[in-house]
């Protein structure tokens, strides 16, 4: 009884790796879940250092002295 129940289990495990639909599938799982670990952990993990890097990066002051001329009324 249990030597039918392997033999099963083993076709069934030859079946999955010769179909590429299946390993397709599981390829696509696999990135899938690398892409959603890495967005994670850019956006959660680190999101505040990114933030507070883009925040020093946009903020410029910079004091500009005008040159202007004499300024007459009439």
């Amino acid at each position: 009884m249990f030597r039918r129940i392997i033999d099963r289990i083993k076709e069934a495990v030859e079946y999955l790796m010769s179909s590429r639909l299946i390993v397709l599938i599981i390829v696509f799982c696999l990135t899938s879940s690398i892409l959603i670990g890495r967005l994670f952990y850019l956006q959660i993990v680190r999101g505040e250092d990114y933030l507070e890097n883009y925040e020093l990066q946009i903020r410029k002051t910079r004091t500009v002295p005008g040159t202007r001329g004499n300024i007459f009324d009439r």
